[in-house]
């Protein structure tokens, strides 16, 4: 059994609580002298942290709004419904021998009654309820050292952006469900393993026999296996010479280079590029061995996450015309066609 711990967030990832969220939020937001929600959809584009800034919430105030959240979902916790189809997966994970427990930012106390009233608290081996809207990181790492767990064998479901960033800081695999708060576009940048949309996905993402990739900034001892990648994948042409491309990304921006390894052969390359107005995309490719496996999604999530990190506001890539499984591949991950003419000039002949 690959993962023998299912770590599980709560609200958004099990509980179906947004609705009763947004509405304890607007009940208490008057008294704390914080914005309403007035459009839910721009909401969930933003990380917690921006989120937090445009509603008015000071950080020092932040564990009183936390408290008073916490008290009112109390009152209802026996009313709160999980996802449809929740349950049954968990029942499903449970029977098939793999053991479930939940890292959530609510209240232990609140979460059991609803796990209760749902039937399904007997599944779970243990619940974490960490005090900190902040700070999944720090409890991942506590829960893996008290159960004994090596991080290869756990994986961490949830729904915001947050807890994909505390997956990736304790290098914890994760899986990103999009029927919970933050939108699946926001998502991707927390570089997931996982992508899923309908809670049925989940027993065949844990019992996925892909192995993960490790993704790692390119080195120059990496060149020779590189280029016959690229050539393996159909990415090199005359007029391009890949050593001379290597070469030139080496002097700019040489950490937006990625390799993927897997058991330390590199199956799958990203090139990321920023001049400070847009960010671009090359190179992304993965061996044709490996391919619908989401490697290609998780190099570009990474990429993606790296040019977000240095400011980058938007993302331009080019595609060959009629590589239309690319542009599939692209539009599936929030790509969207600019009704621009690429043109392009020749300042150096590569070809002899």
């Amino acid at each position: 059994m690959r993962y023998s711990l299912v770590l599980f967030d709560f609200d958004g990832t099990l509980a179906d609580s947004l609705s009763r969220a947004l509405s304890i939020y607007h009940q208490i937001a008057p008294g704390l002298g914080l914005k309403p929600i007035t459009d839910i959809d721009a909401a969930r584009m933003m990380p917690t942290r921006k989120l937090l800034r445009h509603l008015g919430v000071r950080f020092w105030r932040l564990p009183k709004l936390l408290r008073a959240y916490q008290a009112a979902a109390a009152e209802h916790a026996h009313e709160q419904r999980l996802h449809p189809g929740i349950a049954n997966v968990l029942r499903t994970l449970h029977a098939s021998g793999h053991r479930l427990g939940i890292l959530s930012s609510n209240r232990e106390d609140v979460i059991r009654t609803c796990l209760r009233a749902n039937d399904v608290e007997q599944l779970f081996t243990f619940v974490v309820g960490y005090p900190k809207l902040f700070g999944k990181a720090k409890a991942l790492r506590a829960i893996l050292k008290s159960e004994k767990l090596d991080r290869s064998n756990v994986l961490f479901v949830g729904d915001e952006l947050r807890d994909l960033e505390a997956g990736r800081k304790t290098k914890v695999a994760t899986v990103a469900v999009t029927w919970g708060f933050h939108h699946e576009i926001l998502l991707y940048q927390g570089a997931p393993a996982y992508m899923v949309r309908d809670p049925s996905e989940l027993p065949g993402v844990v019992a996925s026999p892909y192995p993960l990739i490790d993704i790692r900034s390119y080195e120059s001892s990496d060149e020779t296996e590189v280029v016959a990648l690229w050539a393996k994948c159909g990415l090199t042409r005359p007029w391009n010479d890949p050593h001379k491309d290597i070469r030139r990304k080496q002097k700019i921006r040489g950490d937006l280079f990625l390799v993927g390894e897997l058991d330390g052969t590199i199956i799958g390359t990203a090139m990321g590029g920023y001049d400070g107005h847009r960010g671009w995309i090359y190179y992304l490719g993965v061996a044709p061995e490996h391919r619908r496996k989401g490697y290609g999604r998780a190099l570009l999530a990474e990429a993606e996450r790296l040019l977000r990190a240095n400011g980058c506001p938007k993302i331009n890539l080019q595609v060959r015309t009629g590589n239309e499984d690319a542009i599939a591949f692209y539009r599936k991950l929030g790509y969207a066609l600019d009704e621009v003419v690429s043109l392009g000039k020749r300042l150096e002949i590569d070809a002899a």
